[in-house]
């Protein structure tokens, strides 16, 4: 039988990825089904960023790669939307382990 999940992108390899959407573009223009696991940091314009994989509705089948922001601004998001997207970041941040998650607050000054 063959294999068909996708596989998991990596910073590492940049052929190996989408392009990274910013988690509110994709909440709006997508629908994120879930945040999955953490995978860098990026600087994107000028700002830190986590990047995590993402699953999205439309279309459900592909792994992406999402980054956010330290601080998010999801007011053009629909109340349901923004409780989703809050949801699937805590959910995101709470599957980093503590010493990673210790190890990033520390290095990019991250407050939460």
């Amino acid at each position: 039988m063959e294999d068909t999940a996708p596989s998991k992108p990596s910073l590492a390899d940049p052929h190996a990825w989408q392009p990274i959407k910013d988690v509110v573009t994709a909440e709006m223009k997508f629908g994120i089904s879930l945040l999955g696991d953490h995978c860098g940091i990026e600087n994107i314009g000028g700002q830190y960023h986590m990047v995590f994989t993402a699953c999205f509705q439309k279309p459900p089948n592909k792994i992406h790669l999402i980054s956010c922001p330290q601080l998010i601004r999801a007011a053009n998001l629909t109340p349901d939307k923004q409780e989703s997207l809050q949801i699937n970041l805590e959910a995101a941040l709470g599957r980093i382990a503590k010493e990673e998650w210790d190890k990033l607050k520390r290095c990019y000054n991250i407050r939460v």
